[in-house]
């Protein structure tokens, strides 16, 4: 086996870092326009939207999750 390059450790940091970053930077932006449009668009009308997984949603709009999976 070879040794890893410092060059190569730092190559493999900095592209981690800015994957998590870029996702961040996603998460965010995605929760600021939601909030926004829940105001602006969906909240006048009486509706809020939200972005959950497909459990949550099968909760919050009262399907048991057995039933759904058939």
């Amino acid at each position: 086996m070879g040794m890893i390059h410092p060059v190569e450790i730092a190559g493999m940091v900095i592209e981690t870092v800015s994957e998590a970053a870029s996702e961040g930077s996603s998460y965010l932006q995605t929760r600021r326009y939601l909030k926004k449009a829940n105001e602006e668009v969906f909240g006048p009308r009486g509706i809020h939207v939200r972005i959950c997984g497909f459990d949550e949603m099968l909760e919050v709009v009262g399907v048991s999750g057995m039933w759904a999976r058939g």
